[in-house]
């Protein structure tokens, strides 16, 4: 019986150790596509040389590396003029289909509506539809996505937690982070807000990788591990044979 228990012990220790003495390691992962659907809209991002429905992310020659939880996220959203402004979109309702984003093959949706105002969007200079980031809206395939709203265009008060109107935090600007997106400067062409000339009318996302890929020393103890095992219960054999 106490050969019994001292196998047990081992084979416990060689299976459970390395799970104790190495934490998962930061993985990083290259952002090679996104793809955003709204109503009956597309939005694309692609690498450099390739070729997608109504492109307005370049993600670079081989893509944009990101990094584990918030160190160094991507962050999308209006590139040129207002072309991210998905709550306004011909044809979109309170029953139109909950927005998706599939970034590099792997889809996610936004059930809340928050790219599309719930589809309510009445137009006009005060209607205002900023959003935080709030809840990640899934992890599929180690990223993890979240989405919201940018808005320092109109002019009634900002609907977002700190009332800045941008779901900030991360936001341009952020140490690490890979900002794909640029304000309107020019207030008559669409910045209604007073003392605003460097505004955003815009859906946003923002992309991280999540960790959880065991250490190479932790595997390489699990395995040395099981070695061991195997020569001691080779030898308890022969010894009683």
């Amino acid at each position: 019986m106490r050969k019994i228990i001292g196998l047990v012990s081992i084979a416990g220790l060689a299976l459970g150790v390395p799970f104790f003495v190495a934490p998962p390691v930061s993985q990083a992962v290259s952002i090679t596509s996104v793809t955003v659907v709204v109503g009956g809209s597309t939005f694309s991002g692609c690498v450099t040389a390739a070729l997608c429905t109504n492109k307005i992310w370049d993600l670079g020659a081989t893509g944009v590396d990101i990094g584990t939880g918030s160190t160094a996220p991507l962050i999308l959203t209006q590139t040129s003029g207002f072309n991210f402004d998905t709550s306004d979109i011909a044809g979109l309702t309170s029953g139109s289909p909950a927005p998706t984003v599939t970034v590099n093959g792997n889809l996610f949706t936004d059930s809340a509506k928050v790219l599309s105002n719930l589809g309510t969007d009445p137009l006009g200079a005060a209607h205002e539809e900023a959003v935080d980031w709030g809840t990640a809206i899934g992890t599929v395939g180690g990223i993890r996505v979240w989405v919201g709203y940018a808005d320092t265009a109109h002019t009634n008060p900002c609907t977002d937690a700190d009332g800045n109107c941008l779901p900030e935090n991360p936001w341009q600007g952020t140490p690490g982070a890979t900002f794909l997106g640029s304000p309107v400067t020019d207030g008559p062409s669409g910045c209604a807000r007073p003392g605003i000339t460097s505004c955003f009318d815009a859906g946003a996302i923002r992309i991280e990788a999540v960790s959880g890929v065991p250490e190479p020393s932790a595997l390489l103890l699990l395995g040395t591990g099981l070695v061991g095992l195997a020569a001691w219960r080779r030898k308890h054999l022969q010894k009683n044979a």
